[in-house]
């Protein structure tokens, strides 16, 4: 609409009160310029600072002996929210898996029709704290998609697109029930009984194996985002779940951890039916 010297009019003719300043890249002269001249004229004057990564819902504004300051809190560091988010699991996974059970028997029994195989595919995770956990789930993919994963990353393109956090959107370990499970999330709902044996939580970052550690997503980042327990449902799931790249995943995840409360864990299980419909990013 102008530059800063069009203020004086600009205010006169919008009447303005109220005045923000975001301008990360001004210099301290430049930030002292603009604030004397903006502060004359307007009641209240907003200043967004520069701080990077510290732009977050759980920050405030303090005062320090006479200086303002910004406090930052993780919220699941405090052992009064973990015993709440843990109440909340039992009750909500107790519920979970009432509702639910006609789909378990159902899915349980067309893996057995399809190839006779095991129903459940038990693997180890990592979890709370860098802690290694089993996690059941339906099985989704043939029995040997050991050796068809080996054969699929001897191409150099489709192991790229893996280390980079891609998922293959025809996959072809998975059986014909197993793609429908994975479509419909039904595959995790045997995930209920790691939130009862206490190594999950309803909501929270997606349990991932140790080779996404070492090949995907780095030491620093499990360290950041297992301060919370993995969850059944979580951030990424309703935000695009496989379509997202590793890189946003990573932010979206600590942002959920830092950010944590008991009223982001219930939007995010408010979402998660609307997810599992759309089945956006589901493969």
């Amino acid at each position: 609409m102008g530059t800063l010297a069009d203020f004086v009019e600009l205010q006169k003719g919008f009447n303005a009160d109220e005045a923000v300043i975001a301008i990360p890249t001004a210099s301290r002269e430049e930030l002292a310029a603009i604030l004397k001249t903006v502060e004359r004229h307007v009641k209240t004057v907003l200043y967004i600072p520069d701080m990077y990564m510290l732009t977050v819902s759980s920050a405030s504004i303090g005062n320090l002996d006479g200086m303002p300051v910004i406090s930052s809190s993780q919220g699941l560091l405090n052992p009064l929210n973990l015993a709440v988010k843990t109440v909340i699991d039992y009750i909500g996974a107790s519920i979970a898996l009432l509702i639910f059970s006609p789909f378990m028997i159902w899915a349980a029994w067309r893996i057995k029709r399809e190839d006779g195989g095991p129903v459940f595919f038990v693997q180890e995770r990592v979890g709370w704290k860098g802690k290694h956990f089993m996690t059941y789930k339906f099985r989704s993919m043939y029995t040997n998609a050991d050796e068809i994963t080996r054969k699929l990353f001897s191409d150099p393109e489709i192991f790229a697109a893996y280390k980079k956090g891609i998922k293959l959107k025809d996959d072809p370990r998975l059986t014909k029930i197993g793609a429908v499970l994975r479509k419909t999330s039904i595959d995790e709902l045997p995930q209920l009984f790691n939130v009862f044996r206490g190594e999950m939580s309803l909501v929270g970052p997606r349990p991932l194996m140790q080779s996404d550690v070492d090949m995907v997503y780095g030491e620093e980042f499990t360290k950041k985002v297992y301060a919370a327990k993995p969850g059944l449902t979580g951030i990424w799931q309703v935000s695009g779940r496989s379509d997202l790249d590793a890189d946003f995943r990573r932010e979206i995840n600590c942002y959920y951890v830092h950010n944590w409360s008991v009223w982001l864990d219930i939007a995010i299980l408010l979402k998660t039916p609307l997810a599992v419909i759309t089945s956006k990013g589901a493969y």
